[in-house]
């Protein structure tokens, strides 16, 4: 991978991205991170102050934990690959922007899903079916590894008008699927929340 050009920027980005429905599940911290606090959350409402703003911290401390990991295992990827510091820093940006828009939907499942009487933790990461969490996780890696082989493929075998194209609109796809992400949790979960 070190004799990788630039010419694979936005393969590098879009792998970041794919990478990043990977690390995180409905059995993450984010996914269960407000259902951790048991009968805690509803003494938490009955107190005088924003709800709102403190499921806001939960879930910045929760994306910051779950980013963690997964950006120090990418960094040193990048070392051991001997990567191009600009295709390592756009694969670091893609994995990040797909850790956000993840966040967003497992947080707001676990507030959805809300279960505080839960006995032992197996109790709460079954919630939803672990029939669904692993179809989950396995169509997110055959379509992840099919959309690199594709995007491959067109940046070694098309013209160079549609190769610039090509990675316009791969790097496109994070951007925009995150972007829509959090504006439809903006509209259909954080703004629901009372102040």
């Amino acid at each position: 991978l070190g004799d990788m050009t630039l010419h694979y920027w936005a393969l590098f980005f879009f792998a970041g991205f794919a990478y990043a429905f990977l690390t995180l599940s409905a059995t993450s911290i984010i996914g269960v991170i407000i259902s951790l606090d048991r009968e805690n959350f509803m003494y938490l409402k009955s107190l005088p102050f924003s709800m709102k703003n403190y499921l806001k911290q939960k879930f910045l401390f929760a994306f910051i934990v779950e980013t963690l990991i997964p950006l120090i295992l990418g960094i040193v990827f990048i070392f051991i690959a001997k990567l191009p510091l600009l295709l390592g820093v756009l694969f670091l940006a893609g994995l990040i922007i797909g850790i956000f828009l993840l966040c967003h939907h497992y947080f707001a499942r676990d507030f959805r899903l809300l279960y505080l009487e839960w006995q032992n933790l197996t109790e709460l990461f079954n919630r939803g079916g672990v029939f669904i969490q692993f179809v989950s996780l396995f169509s997110s890696l055959i379509i992840g590894l099919v959309s690199i082989l594709l995007i491959n493929y067109f940046l070694n075998n098309l013209t160079p008008i549609w190769q610039t194209i090509v990675s316009v609109l791969t790097a496109a796809i994070p951007i925009l699927a995150c972007v829509s992400t959090v504006k439809w949790y903006n509209k259909r979960f954080w703004s629901h929340l009372s102040d």
